[in-house]
C-alpha cells in the first residue's frame, strides 16, 4: 500500500489538472451563459484559424459592436492627440498585425490593429481585446511620432 500511495497521489493530480483544463476552457457572458473561449495560435497569421480571424473581422467592422476604453487608453490617446473616432476608424479597417498580436494574455487574447486616421493620416496602432460584441481598447499607439507621457504612469 505505500508503494501505491505516490502513484495515488499522481493520479489524482492528474485528474485535477484535467479538471481545471476543462473548466478553463469556458467563460461566463455577461448574460451568465457559459461560452467556449476562441483559442488562437500566438504566431504569424497563416496559424491562426481563418473561421475565427473571419468572425473577428466581423466583430471589429459592426456598428453595433461597443466600444470600452481603459482609463490607460484614454490617457495615451489624449496625450498622442488621438479622438476616439480615429480609433473606431482604424479598428473598423481591421487590418490585423498578426506579429504584435497576442494569445491569453491576462484579459484575453489581445489584437494588434493598425492603420492611418483620415483626420490628421496619423499611423496608429490600436490593442483590442474582443469579448463577444464589446471591444475594450487597451491602448493606441502613434508608430510615426514619440510621444512622451508622463501623466500616463501608473
Amino acid at each position: 500500500m505505500k508503494k501505491s500511495l505516490p502513484l495515488l497521489f499522481l493520479l489524482l493530480l492528474l485528474v485535477l489538472a484535467l479538471f481545471i483544463k476543462w473548466c478553463n476552457r469556458y467563460s461566463t457572458s455577461s448574460e451568465g451563459r457559459k461560452v467556449q473561449k476562441t483559442e488562437l495560435s500566438p504566431e504569424a497569421s497563416a496559424d491562426f484559424n481563418q473561421k475565427a480571424i473571419d468572425s473577428l473581422v466581423q466583430v471589429f467592422r459592426a456598428d453595433a459592436s461597443e466600444f470600452y476604453f481603459t482609463k490607460h487608453a484614454r490617457c495615451r490617446m489624449r496625450c498622442r492627440h488621438i479622438t476616439q473616432q480615429e480609433v473606431r476608424e482604424v479598428v473598423r479597417q481591421a487590418k490585423i498585425n498578426f506579429q504584435k498580436s497576442e494569445q491569453q494574455g491576462v484579459r484575453g487574447n489581445k489584437f494588434a490593429l493598425e492603420g492611418y486616421s483620415t483626420g490628421d493620416n496619423q499611423h496608429i496602432r490600436v490593442i483590442i481585446v474582443p469579448y463577444e460584441r464589446r471591444l475594450t481598447v487597451v491602448t493606441v499607439i502613434d508608430l510615426d511620432d514619440s510621444w512622451e507621457c508622463p501623466s500616463c504612469k501608473n
